[in-house]
C-alpha cells in the first residue's frame, strides 16, 4: 500500500499545466503526518510492503516535517517489523547539499520532475517570474547522483509535448 502525504500544496514555481490549483501557504502539521502515518499502518496488512510519498506542491519547501515523519515512520516501521519505502516528489529547483543528505540519512528515495529536453521542459515548468527552471534541475539532478544511490526522473506527457 502507498499513503501519499501532501505536505503542503505551497510551490516555487508557476507551471502552467499544474493540476495542483492555486498554491496555499499553510502545511501540513506534524500532528496530522502523524495520525497519516499511523492510518497507514493500521490499515495496511502487516506483512505487506508499505510506501510512504511526500508530495505537494513542492514537498521540499517543508524539509524539517518531511525528515520528522520519516524519523515517525522508521521508528514504527521497527517497532512493528514491518518492510516500508519512502520517497518524495520534487521539481529539483531546490535540492541543496543538506537536503539531499537528509534525504540520504532518512533513506527517502528521491524522484524529480524533468519534462523532457530543454526547450520543452521550460515551455512549462517556470518559475514565478517566468525564467526558466531546466539549467537548475540538470545541475541538481547531478548534484544528487552524485550524493544519492538512486535518482529517478518523473516526466509529464501532454499531447503538446
Amino acid at each position: 500500500m502507498k499513503v501519499v502525504l501532501g505536505v503542503t500544496h505551497n510551490c516555487n514555481l508557476a507551471c502552467t499545466y499544474c493540476y495542483a490549483g492555486r498554491p496555499r501557504r499553510r502545511a501540513m502539521t506534524l500532528d496530522t503526518g502523524y495520525r497519516a502515518v499511523d492510518f497507514g499502518f493500521e490499515i495496511s496488512a502487516p506483512s505487506e510492503m508499505l510506501e510512504f510519498g511526500f508530495f505537494g506542491g513542492e514537498p521540499l519547501l517543508c524539509p524539517q516535517l518531511i525528515s520528522a515523519l520519516s524519523r515517525y515512520i522508521h521508528a514504527r516501521a521497527r517497532a512493528s517489523s514491518r518492510p516500508v519505502k519512502l520517497s518524495v516528489t520534487t521539481n529539483g529547483t531546490i535540492l541543496t547539499p543538506a537536503i539531499l543528505q537528509m534525504l540520504r540519512d532518512e533513506r527517502i528515495r528521491l524522484c524529480v520532475s524533468l519534462d523532457g529536453t530543454r526547450a520543452v521542459h521550460d515551455r512549462y515548468r517556470r518559475r514565478r517570474d517566468g525564467g526558466p527552471t531546466y539549467d537548475r534541475i540538470v545541475r541538481n539532478l547531478r548534484l544528487a547522483m552524485d550524493v544519492l544511490d538512486d535518482v529517478q526522473v518523473n516526466a509529464v506527457f501532454s499531447p503538446a509535448t
